[in-house]
């Protein structure tokens, strides 16, 4: 039926420019039509059936989206078609005037309601725009608003998450054997849809709901732009963990430790401040990128323990206070281990360069010699540097592990 309207408008149209009424033949024709006109009456010959109201949703644009409160916002009007038999005449007794504009509020128009709205409870239609009459009877309405909606939010993979809003259109106080409510689409028309900057319109659903009053639901599937969060908030914060982390690679000696591990701990932590402004301030569903902000301050504050207690370690005197055996050991077979390796990459590199026998011979027996001879004493400061070590490749896997756990979550959500 839709399809048929559009091509009458289309033959119309051209009729129009050839030939149209006068102001007079209007003015007798909405004087004709409107005497005695109920609108309080539906427009149907059998009161028992119901009147089928066809109503299409443009949207043309994504107005906001509050996370916290729970509010979508969307710019849109709506296409809203039935068929009135007290409006109908014969085009060549008012010098062919096919078409009659008549305001909304003289005339009877369905109460299409948004059912569930963020504010209040109104109903489509401001008591200003009109109504597009054909000579069959036919009725145009193009009501228009700014939609605002109550809808569940799930932050859970800010800033990947995808969001899903449906507007419940009713028309309030009648029941289906008044109105027929139906939508001819399955989609949500875009045809004057202005893109968002913060949300990307994956996919509408238009769909016809069967139950005791007359509702269509208008389903809009919204994805975050993530760009905007990774670039400003997630790399920078990972770069400064990493700046963190190599405070194990400054000398100790430079004395310049315990100032640059603070410091950089100090603008995670004015960074983390601002950052939070932007984020979803809700705690059902809290926000998974929330728990990984606060899992790198805290591995930046484990980094400062570990610098200021490896310093600690670095300056205390070995002969007042000897190194444990038990520690010594644990140093010492660290030790042996990496140079035990580096022994073995020298010998395979000696193969494959083909070096003669008596080369191959002596490297190994000097090498066994090394690796058997009497380990040296551990000093509280070969013990220093040895934790350095060992927290810097600890926090650099604690660090992958992080990223890595969170890109896939959220990712594969």
């Amino acid at each position: 039926m839709v399809t048929q309207l559009f091509i009458f408008l289309v033959l119309m149209n051209g009729t129009f420019l050839a030939k149209g009424g006068k102001f007079i033949d209007i003015e007798k024709l909405y004087n004709d039509k409107l005497s005695g006109y109920n609108k309080h009456l539906r427009p149907i010959v059998d009161t028992f059936k119901p009147i089928t109201i066809y109503c299409t949703f443009q949207l043309v644009a994504i107005k906001e989206l509050d996370e916290v409160n729970g509010k979508l916002s969307v710019v849109g009007f709506f296409e809203v078609m039935w068929n009135d038999h007290r409006i109908t005449w014969n085009p060549v007794a008012y010098n062919h005037t096919y078409m009659l504009d008549v305001p909304e509020n003289e005339i009877w128009t369905p109460e299409i309601t948004l059912a569930n709205p963020y504010d209040q409870l109104n109903s489509l239609g401001k008591g200003f725009m009109s109504v597009m009459y054909f000579s069959d009877g036919t009725a145009l309405w193009f009501p228009g608003d700014v939609l605002s909606i109550s809808c569940p939010l799930d932050v859970t993979y800010y800033p990947f998450d995808t969001q899903t809003c449906t507007l419940q259109m009713v028309c309030w106080g009648t029941s289906v054997s008044q109105i027929s409510l139906l939508t001819p689409t399955d989609k949500v028309k875009q045809d004057f849809y202005i893109e968002h900057g913060t949300w990307e319109l994956l996919d509408t659903v238009s769909t016809n709901v069967t139950m005791d009053i007359p509702v269509i639901h208008l389903t809009l599937t919204i994805r975050r732009r993530s760009q905007f969060y990774t670039v400003n908030v997630i790399l920078p914060v990972m770069f400064m963990v990493v700046l963190n982390i190599l405070v194990f690679v400054l000398p100790v000696e430079s004395g310049e430790r315990i100032s640059y591990s603070i410091t950089v701990l100090l603008a995670l932590a004015v960074f983390l401040t601002l950052v939070g402004e932007n984020l979803p301030k809700t705690s059902k569903p809290m926000s998974i990128l929330s728990y990984f902000l606060l899992a790198d301050l805290i591995l930046s504050a484990v980094i400062c323990f570990g610098t200021i207690y490896g310093l600690n370690v670095y300056f205390r005197d070995d002969n007042e206070n000897p190194v444990p055996l038990w520690l010594q050991r644990l140093v010492n077979s660290c030790r042996c281990r990496r140079k035990k390796s580096s022994v073995y990459n020298k010998a395979s590199k000696a193969k494959k360069c083909k070096v003669d026998l008596i080369e191959k011979s002596t490297t190994k027996i000097s090498d066994i010699a090394w690796v058997l001879e009497e380990p040296t004493k551990v000093t509280w400061k070969m013990v220093a540097r040895w934790l350095d070590s060992g927290m810097m490749v600890t926090s650099v896997i604690v660090l992958v592990v992080l990223k890595t756990v969170f890109f896939a979550i959220t990712m594969s959500s």
